[in-house]
Order: C-alpha cells, then sequence, then structure tokens
C-alpha cells in the first residue's frame, strides 16, 4: 500500500515510515503540516493517508476535510496522541475513516490501514468504547430523518458499525462483494453520508447498532 504520513515531529515521522516499510508498505511522502500534505497528496497519489490533528500552519481535521473533498476515494486515518471525544467527533465529521492513538501497536496501524482499505472503518479500542457518547456531537450532512431501511440495510449498517471488511460482510451474509458495495453506495445516498464513518454515526444516531 502506498502510504503518506503527515507528523510535525520529523523524528516520528521518521520512525514511522521505517516501521512501515519494514512491514511491507511504500511511503510516498512525509508532511509536517496539513499544508503540505495537500500538496504531497496531490502529487503522490497515496493509497491512504496517516496524519496527526495538531500540526502547525494547518491541522489535521482541516486537511482531512479537505482531502476528502478533493480525493474521497484515499481514506484518512487519524493517528495522534489526542483522545478528546471533541477531537474525536470533530476528525470523524471531516471524513476520517479510522482514529489511532499513538501508543497502538504496528500491528493495529497494519489492520487500520487493511480495514480503510476495503471501505470500511477502524477506530482503536479506546476510541470505540466512546464513540456511542460522542456521536451525537457529529454533524452529517442532512438527510430524511425517517428513510425507509430494509432489513438488509440494517444488517450491513450493522457490520459496518462492527468494522468489518466488505468481504466479511458479503461472507457473513451469503451475497457477493459487489452487491454488498452496491448496497454501501445506495446506503450513502439514502442516509446523506459521504462515507462510511457517516453511516457509522448514523446507525449509531439512530438506533441501528447500539
Amino acid at each position: 500500500m502506498r502510504v503518506l504520513i503527515a507528523d510535525d515531529l520529523v523524528l516520528f515521522r521518521d520512525g514511522l515510515e521505517l516501521l512501515l516499510e519494514r512491514g511491507g508498505a511504500t511511503v510516498v511522502g512525509k508532511a509536517k503540516d496539513g499544508a503540505e500534505l495537500l500538496r504531497l497528496a496531490r502529487s503522490t497519489r497515496p493509497e491512504a493517508i496517516l496524519t496527526d490533528i495538531q500540526m502547525p500552519v494547518m491541522d489535521g481535521i482541516a486537511a482531512t476535510r479537505e482531502l476528502r473533498a478533493l480525493y474521497p476515494a484515499v481514506p484518512v486515518i487519524a493517528l495522534t496522541q489526542y483522545d478528546e471525544d471533541h477531537l474525536i467527533a470533530d476528525m470523524l465529521a471531516a471524513g476520517a475513516q479510522g482514529y489511532l492513538l499513538k501508543h497502538s501497536c504496528m500491528d493495529e496501524v497494519f489492520d487500520a490501514l487493511a480495514t480503510v482499505r476495503e471501505g470500511s472503518v477502524y477506530y482503536c479500542d479506546g476510541t470505540s468504547k466512546r464513540l456511542l457518547k460522542i456521536v451525537a456531537g457529529i454533524n452529517t450532512k442532512t438527510a430524511p430523518e425517517k428513510p425507509e431501511l430494509t432489513e438488509a440495510d440494517k444488517a450491513i449498517l450493522c457490520h459496518l458499525c462492527e468494522q468489518l471488511s466488505t468481504k466479511e460482510i458479503a461472507d457473513r451474509m451469503e451475497l457477493g462483494v459487489s452487491t454488498v458495495e452496491k448496497y454501501r453506495a445506495r446506503l450513502m445516498e439514502k442516509l446523506g453520508s459521504r462515507n462510511v464513518a457517516g453511516l457509522v454515526v448514523w446507525a449509531m444516531k439512530n438506533g441501528v447498532y447500539g
């Protein structure tokens, strides 16, 4: 996987690059702030982005918002030392598909990259346990209050909340991968969500999951 990373600490950037490449990823660029991250995203064509939140010039939240608008197919994962509820909520609202803390092990980082590459969301354990508490503060795109959902729609939403990959959902529901992808696309349109994180937020806020 081609990975672009952003962090204002040079030692952390260099160390993360070394660990990612030891694990088989290719680091295509290292940014020191959000503005540089946007520039590198244009020139390096990454398949995934790992970004800190608190950075000079432009922070990770603002950069993620721009990245999701410009490159909606490229998943963004927050990799930060901050676990405050408002930062988690702001990153989800900006379109991040994952949230990791810097004390995570590299196995979890690779798990997160693999998960978002499959179109699912990934949150570290501490974040996942608190999602139900913080989703009410997340601003999602306006959608009908009571859209009609089929049982299959609800099942797929629940599986997405459980961080299952597209293939895992297909296997569990005995559907084709392309069918699950179509369901997910229709759910995004039906619920007014721009990404899988938005679907997860909607499912939790509306009692479909949790």
